[in-house]
């Protein structure tokens, strides 16, 4: 073998490292992650479509586990028909972090689901300062027509807006 034939090689061998870490990257971010009990998230999903209200909370909960990918399950529970599940959607969300769920509480509050607006309300004043890209959304929520949805987005901006320091988030949250 000569030197450039060692060269062609070398550059041959690094394309093929690249390549390998690449796919083992994708096949990593793609690979369904087990989150309690062993659970895939696509369990935990189901769970919240089923008819036992306690089944559903516990989904809910177990959902935080999976960050970001549980965010529009999660997003869709703060409309579930009972209370509790709200309850446990919100709180999964504001354990999951600002980060990846404000901008979806900021289209929640577009919905057309009155404890679905209500609930990311809560969830947006739950984060504090962090929630502040969502301060228009919130002025936009004053005006709802459901007094409970105004009234939580006014909660929600004073909390956002609040100068004094951060007071933690107590559970259970004060959904609607």
């Amino acid at each position: 073998m000569t030197l450039g034939d060692w060269a062609v090689l070398k550059r041959v061998l690094a394309r093929s490292v690249v390549s390998c870490l690449f796919a083992t990257l994708a096949l990593l971010d793609a690979t369904p992650v087990a989150g309690q009990g062993g659970r895939m998230l696509a369990d935990w999903q189901r769970d919240l479509r089923d008819p036992s209200p306690t089944i559903r909370a516990g989904a809910a909960q177990a959902l935080a586990a999976f960050d970001q990918r549980a965010v529009p399950a999660l997003t869709g529970a703060l409309g579930d028909s009972e209370d509790k599940v709200r309850v446990s959607a919100a709180e999964a969300l504001v354990k999951i972090g600002p980060g990846s769920v404000v901008p979806s509480m900021i289209e929640a509050l577009k919905s057309t689901d009155v404890a679905t607006r209500a609930n990311a309300a809560v969830v947006l004043g739950a984060f504090g300062p962090p929630a502040k890209s969502a301060v228009p959304a919130l002025a936009r929520a004053l005006k709802d027509a459901n007094p409970r949805v105004r009234e939580l987005a006014g909660q929600a901006l004073d909390r956002i807006g609040s100068t004094w320091p951060s007071q933690p988030v107590t559970f259970p949250l004060n959904c609607h």
